[in-house]
């Protein structure tokens, strides 16, 4: 309802339905204070809530009030997390600091003078907490059973503190884990024989060697993705 009165242009009637999704999705929140005993389910399933209602917010271009809820749902979680740090309870955590990122960077390229420097302080400590939480991640696919799932979540994991360190102009850390994500990611290729395994690999590397104008490496790791690649267009289905 909300979707079709914003496509019929009646913005009124459309705000109208945002409030009510608001509000028994805040419902729900109080209801599973009672209804799930699990604390890393409930936090979860809390943090599900707090997303969408981030997502309306930030569809609306009301970023004050989304950014406003993605701090609830950040102390949320942070305080179910602090008492007993699992693995899905810091997953959801990270899914919570990507929403504030979200908002954030909406906020600054909408309007980039209008972007305070608290907010820029606001981002970077969420950016920071965000590699402690993906980091914790990163140390427990290293210590599990080596399989292929445990290796894609690694290198997942390996993918967004590259993308987090880079926010904080953090190249070196960026690097140390572009290398580590193309040696695993070569692993996994050792594991499938796929061919597009390789050559994501080492076009992954040379995108982030291109931003940062290491152009050795950059076309060293590009030559290498483009000489599997070949393979491929040849007919070769694996290695």
């Amino acid at each position: 309802l909300r979707s079709l009165k914003r496509a019929e242009e009646n913005p009124e009637e459309s705000e109208q339905y945002v409030r009510l999704t608001v509000d028994y999705r805040q419902r729900y929140i109080a209801a599973l204070e009672h209804a799930e005993r699990d604390a890393a389910r409930r936090a979860r399933a809390v943090s599900q809530q707090y997303s969408e209602i981030i997502n309306l917010y930030r569809q609306a271009g009301n970023y004050p009030e989304a950014l406003r809820y993605a701090r609830s749902s950040c102390a949320y979680v942070e305080k179910t997390a602090a008492q007993n740090p699992t693995v899905t309870l810091v997953h959801a955590l990270t899914a919570v600091y990507f929403d504030m990122l979200s908002v954030y960077e909406a906020m600054e390229r909408l309007s980039a003078q209008a972007f305070t420097e608290e907010q820029q302080r606001g981002r970077t400590a969420v950016t920071e907490k965000l590699i402690r939480a993906l980091s914790f991640l990163l140390a427990h696919y290293k210590e599990s059973e080596p399989t292929l799932h445990t290796l894609n979540r690694t290198v997942s994991t390996l993918s967004d503190l590259i993308t987090a360190h880079l926010r904080l102009g953090q190249t070196d850390s960026a690097i140390l884990c572009c290398e580590e994500r193309l040696r695993l990611s070569l692993d996994r290729y050792e594991k499938t024989h796929f061919l597009s395994d390789a050559y994501h690999a080492y076009y992954d590397a040379s995108t982030l060697y291109k931003k940062l104008n290491r152009k050795d490496r950059e076309l060293a790791c590009f030559l290498l993705g483009l000489s599997y690649e070949e393979k491929e267009l040849q007919g070769h289905t694996t290695r």
